[in-house]
């Protein structure tokens, strides 16, 4: 079962060649700004993955089939926006995109990390967390 599992990923890594050579050819084209194929790229590489992630939340759990079909998809069209934003490291300095992506990578994780501990902080109402309790 660890095709199935790795199965979404597979077909990102995929998706990801194959676009390559679509994705220069239209940028090289000038049919579009790069800023506008930027934009392109990240609203096909968003909406169709948060569409298709909603549908998921609505399959039964008889219908696992179209589960795995439906997340499969989910995360293959989400490697589109790597055309999208995830090259503007590039776009803004090629001899150190490779630093760039690794400070905004580091930030981005620590945001997660410290997200929760303020909301913890914040929240702190005990009226609140005792009628969660009586909810649950």
């Amino acid at each position: 079962n660890a095709l199935l599992s790795s199965l979404p990923y597979l077909t990102m890594v995929i998706l990801g060649f194959i676009c390559c050579p679509f994705v220069r050819a239209f940028e090289e084209s000038k049919v579009v700004s790069t800023t506008t194929s930027r934009k392109i790229f990240n609203t096909i590489g968003q909406w169709i993955p948060v569409t298709t992630f909603i549908w998921l939340g609505y399959v039964s759990a008889n219908e696992s089939d179209l589960a795995v079909v439906l997340l499969t998809v989910t995360v293959a069209i989400s490697s589109i926006t790597h055309f999208g934003w995830q090259v503007n490291h590039i776009d803004l300095s090629p001899h150190f995109s490779g630093t760039l992506v690794g400070l905004t990578n580091t930030a981005a994780n620590v945001m997660s990390i410290i997200a929760p501990l303020v909301v913890g902080y914040i929240v702190t109402d005990p009226v609140i967390f005792y009628e969660m309790q009586i909810n649950i």
